[in-house]
């Protein structure tokens, strides 16, 4: 519900401040917050990659892929650096 509420708010009109590199991970399936937005929150935030899980839902962080993509992120923004 919080991200929900953020999401509503006037934060979003701030996304495209976001300077730092920024990785979106999301669950097709997820019912709590639609892919849509996951696509409208990469087209905001500048330097933004976004991936999209096709078997996963809202709780996307418990799979292993996730985690690989993660550091996989992490490991070449601390590379660019």
């Amino acid at each position: 519900q919080t991200f929900i509420n953020v999401y509503h708010s006037h934060l979003t009109e701030d996304l495209h401040k976001i300077q730092n590199p920024t990785l979106i991970i999301w669950g097709e399936k997820d019912t709590e917050m639609k892919v849509a937005k996951a696509y409208k929150f990469k087209e905001m935030i500048p330097n933004s990659e976004l991936i999209v899980y096709p078997d996963l839902d809202h709780m996307t962080i418990r799979e292993s892929q996730v985690f690989n993509d993660i550091f996989r992120f992490l490991n070449n923004e601390s590379k660019s650096k």
